[in-house]
């Protein structure tokens, strides 16, 4: 995967592909968009269906935990030393600035396990589950605390747009957050907290871990999905 910069462009190199009926391998659950830091218009614009399998996430990952190396060397390295990491003030950890926002982080993204979902690097974290991080990587222009396009790639979910600004993995965070409605699961109701993950999507379509889509109803979900869309 070395040699992509972005999301989208992976994302073009991966366009049409369908894996396991979109599932996830791990899990059988229809894998959430939120994973792959795509609104649903970029993905739509793209041709790429709305349950990429997970494996894509992480190939993705360990192609730019690679490539980001060999960038490395533009930024002083250090061990021991007065820095510490902004994020979990880690002094001992080898050190490293931040491409998105100039910051010392812990340069620790060969920690990371691949497929195993971990938060444990601060460096992966940053870069995967911030506003910040994710403005960098979609090449957005100006601040990314007023920038109308981060906006607009999570206007759909809103929830994880707050939580992308606001959570223990920025350096400084959103201020002056948006509202957002709550989400519930499409059968029984329950509260899903999206940040939280344990839950499914297909076509708008949300479902907590005990109330699966089964194939009877995907077929329901999708064919209700598109007959909305032609009336559009």
């Amino acid at each position: 995967m070395l040699g992509f910069q972005t999301k989208r462009q992976f994302a073009l190199r991966i366009k049409s592909t369908w894996i396991n009926g979109g599932r996830c391998t791990s899990c059988e659950f229809v894998i959430c968009r939120h994973l792959l830091n795509l609104s649903r218009n970029k993905a739509n614009r793209l041709g790429i269906r709305m349950s990429l399998a997970l494996y894509f996430l992480d190939c993705y990952d360990d192609g730019m935990q690679k490539t980001r190396s060999t960038s490395a060397a533009s930024h002083p390295v250090h061990g021991k030393t007065r820095h510490a990491c902004g994020l979990c003030g880690s002094t001992r950890k080898k050190l490293i600035k931040t491409d998105c926002c100039d910051n010392w982080i812990c340069d620790d993204e060969e920690d990371y396990v691949l497929f195993s979902y971990a938060r444990n690097s601060c460096s992966r974290n940053h870069r995967r589950f911030t506003l910040c991080g994710h403005h960098a990587c979609e090449e957005h222009s100006g601040e990314w605390q007023t920038c109308k396009k981060c906006l607009s790639d999570f206007s759909h979910e809103m929830e994880m747009y707050v939580w992308y600004g606001t959570n223990q993995y920025n350096f400084t965070t959103l201020e002056n957050t948006p509202p957002f409605q709550p989400t519930h699961c499409g059968k029984c109701g329950t509260h899903i907290i999206l940040p939280e993950g344990g839950y499914s999507v297909l076509c708008g379509e949300y479902r907590c871990v005990d109330c699966p889509i089964d194939d009877k109803e995907r077929d329901e979900i999708i064919r209700s999905y598109e007959k909305s869309k032609a009336h559009q």
